[in-house]
């Protein structure tokens, strides 16, 4: 972490958005989220870099639940029956967690309440497993967008996005977007999971600071032209 902080003055850029873990003066230990953002002069010097920090560790031990659950999933021998159970156990997930899975064809084997309510307010759609994800969404962007991320996932990746999605007439948010592959006993990618939160607060803070900082540059370019 020293050497984090120590190399952020030097590549801003590099350090945009990262995820770690530090001990607080009490001994504990607590997951956080920081975006930094470097604030320059007129001069393009570095002035300053803003961070914003978030405590993610209730949602770090969630995901960890149900990635242990999946796992369990993936691995299980037992009957159909079973293995319907437990994928309703992990579809109904607590908090604000937002879970859905798909096999290659983009269609619906599970998701939990979160989710459904989530494409009925942003959609307008009632989902049901075996229906075609990509058919629910209207809007051709996301559309792409989201056939291009469950191809990766599809491809074998573990990756994490942020993206807005939704349809303007009803309700378009940004959500961190957590997509990884299931395979099965031998390896094969037979589908893939998707956890997300809704950071659509965190997002429009993040734009209000921007512009701030913004509007800050400018005067203190239009004070050094005066």
């Amino acid at each position: 972490l020293a050497h984090m902080i120590a190399d952020i003055p030097a590549f801003p850029e590099k350090y945009a958005f990262n995820r770690n873990e530090i001990i607080k003066q009490d001994g504990t230990r607590v997951w956080v989220d920081w975006r930094n953002q470097p604030v320059y002069t007129s001069s393009g010097k570095l002035k300053e870099i803003l961070s914003t920090g978030i405590d993610i560790t209730e949602r770090k031990r969630v995901e960890q639940s149900l990635a242990e659950k999946i796992t369990a999933l993936q691995l299980s021998q037992e009957t159909v029956k079973n293995e319907n159970a437990l994928k309703r156990s992990i579809m109904d997930s607590p908090l604000d967690i937002v879970i859905f899975a798909l096999d290659r064809k983009y269609r619906y084997t599970a998701f939990n309440q979160n989710h459904k309510d989530t494409m009925k307010s942003i959609w307008g759609v009632d989902i049901e497993v075996g229906m075609s994800m990509l058919d629910v969404i209207t809007k051709q962007e996301d559309r792409d967008k989201a056939e291009l991320n469950f191809n990766r996932a599809l491809n074998g990746e573990q990756f994490k996005t942020v993206e807005a999605y939704g349809s303007e007439e009803l309700e378009r948010s940004f959500y961190e977007n957590h997509y990884s592959p299931i395979k099965d006993e031998n390896e094969v990618v037979i589908g893939l999971t998707v956890f997300l939160t809704n950071v659509t607060e965190r997002e429009l803070l993040e734009h209000e600071r921007g512009k701030a900082v913004k509007l800050e540059s400018i005067g203190v370019l239009a004070g050094g032209i005066a």
